[in-house]
């Protein structure tokens, strides 16, 4: 970083064509490498950013892009981690859109709500519908909470539908009254599997699902693989157009109590990014839980 901006190094892959450089030249690739590979209509864009550093992936059809930017750590309170994040953004997606101005933006940063809504603001003024950003969300969240359900009842968590909701964060929701398995609700499917599921046991599903990163820092210091694998999906999804239901964060219209504000609910997610939000029948509980978790998210984003 010079001057208090990014440096940024590009290069790009065209596939039967060659490697790009920054400069724009191409490099012969020998005919018959490599194989066909089914691209998107849009690039994707990835941002990961901590107070440390920001990194940037790019997809771009027909080939991809890597875009680097470093930030020396440095220690904070959370809204000045949030502060130098925002300042990362303002540099980065005007950066990006000017280059890729057709992509859709994947967000990672934590606070991942926040900082999903943030670039949308900023894209918005190359006008980039909020549809194409989109934040991983309680993606990782919804496929503990599925998995945790599987082990409870013997069943393959693929084979679970359940979903977390609202922020990704303390105030989050786990949608305990739409959880089905083979089409079954849990207290029906209980009696059919003649597992019981007790409070307490539902309780300790919650704990786990909210406490996982907790636990999994506390032992080895840093959380990889599982969102490695929640955000691989979700790349999956965008690249080859998968019109998948995901439990990712856009921000959100048409739901009462969260309208204009960026968390999770059900999205069917395409190629060009949040095609559309899936509202949820919730019980009253879990209603209440859903407004104010977005009166959390309203309140910070306001500040």
């Amino acid at each position: 970083m010079r001057d208090g901006r990014f440096n940024f190094g590009v290069r790009a892959r065209h596939e039967g064509r060659g490697t790009e450089d920054c400069a724009g030249r191409l490099e012969p690739r020998p005919r018959g490498s490599g194989s066909q590979r089914h691209f998107p209509r849009r690039p994707v864009l990835l941002i990961r950013s901590r107070s440390a550093a920001a990194i940037i992936r790019i997809w771009r059809a027909p080939g991809w892009w890597s875009l680097p930017a470093a930030w020396r750590k440095s220690r904070g309170t959370r809204l000045q981690l949030l502060q130098r994040n925002a300042d990362i953004f303002r540099q980065i997606v005007p950066s990006v859109l000017q280059h890729a101005p057709e992509a859709v933006l994947l967000v990672l940063t934590n606070p991942v709500d926040i900082m999903t809504h943030l670039a949308a603001h900023f894209a918005a003024r190359f006008g980039v519908a909020s549809t194409r950003v989109l934040g991983s969300g309680t993606t990782l969240d919804s496929a503990r909470f599925r998995a945790l359900l599987g082990r409870h009842f013997g069943v393959d968590a693929q084979h679970v539908h359940a979903y977390v909701i609202g922020e990704h964060g303390d105030s989050e929701i786990l949608a305990w009254s739409q959880a089905t398995i083979a089409g079954l609700g849990l207290d029906e499917f209980v009696k059919v599997r003649g597992t019981p599921l007790s409070e307490a046991e539902r309780q300790r599903i919650d704990d786990n699902v909210r406490r996982a990163a907790d636990h999994i820092i506390a032992g080895k210091g840093a959380t990889y693989y599982g969102i490695g694998s929640a955000v691989a999906r979700i790349v999956e999804v965008l690249l080859h157009d998968q019109r998948a239901i995901l439990t990712i964060c856009s921000r959100i219209a048409g739901v009462p109590d969260c309208e204009n504000v960026t968390l999770s609910l059900p999205h069917l997610v395409g190629g060009e990014g949040a095609l559309a939000t899936i509202p949820m029948p919730l019980d009253a509980a879990e209603r209440e839980g859903l407004r104010r978790s977005a009166g959390i998210l309203r309140e910070r984003w306001n500040r």
